[in-house]
């Protein structure tokens, strides 16, 4: 397992403000642990991997080991990680990115844009809003380049999700809804998804063990969830 070997500073991106960590593989990280909740840090795993299989561009990550003697020292970071050997997620920091503006929003490929949209969906993620007035994007982009970087899904799951406010609210909503609608997009969702599904269970295997003591039938209802994609009422909205 990969091992955190420095801890730089706390962030104040969001609600669970990761650290930005070292990792034993010499690159910086954004580090999320107890401050994330347990039931986030395993969503934000699977959801990760799961955007992995869809193609879209989620940066490199990993389950990172975090030794209590790098908290001894540092207040902040003992009350944020509890002080104790723990697991963390770890998603690479990536170079040349900042946060999206609205003003970048045309200059995302429509394509992953869309794909985004649709993913948001499928996790019922409400938490990727922008605006002329702001909002929460969570998702990172290279002016360069004009690529994007797909980061935090911690609320993915949402009980309350609303699938209309998703679609006022999306950043992506007017792509997805837009005049010149892609025919073929879902019906290649469809097919693709039993394989993408498929393959993320075999994945949830490797979650670690302490994440899930409290909630043992946290897995399975991630699953109950995404197989709704079987129900027809499912893509009725997105037509």
């Amino acid at each position: 397992m990969a091992e955190v070997t420095e801890l730089i500073q706390r962030t104040v991106q969001g609600m669970t403000s990761p650290w930005i960590a070292m990792l034993d593989d010499g690159q910086l990280y954004y580090i999320k642990g107890q401050q994330a909740l347990c039931r986030g840090l395993v969503i934000e795993l699977i959801c990760a991997e799961l955007g992995v299989l869809l193609n879209l561009p989620v940066p490199p990550y990993k389950v990172a080991y975090l030794d209590p003697s790098l908290l001894k020292y540092n207040e902040e970071a003992f009350k944020d990680f509890n002080g104790e050997i723990c697991e963390v997620f770890a998603s690479s920091k990536a170079k040349e990115y900042q946060e999206i503006q609205y003003s970048q929003i045309d200059k995302v490929s429509e394509i992953e844009a869309k794909l985004l949209f649709f993913f948001d969906y499928l996790i019922m993620n409400e938490d990727r809003t922008l605006g002329p007035l702001g909002g929460n994007p969570n998702l990172l982009f290279n002016s360069q380049t004009n690529e994007i970087a797909v980061i935090d899904h911690n609320l993915g799951f949402d009980i309350n999700f609303d699938f209309e406010r998703h679609k006022e609210h999306h950043i992506f909503s007017s792509l997805w809804y837009c005049p010149q609608r892609d025919l073929h997009l879902i019906p290649e969702l469809q097919a693709k998804l039993p394989g993408v599904i498929k393959k993320l269970r075999s994945y949830v295997e490797d979650i670690p063990e302490e994440w899930l003591e409290n909630q043992p039938n946290l897995i399975e209802e991630i699953f109950n969830k995404l197989e709704l994609y079987k129900e027809e009422s499912f893509w009725e909205g997105l037509q």
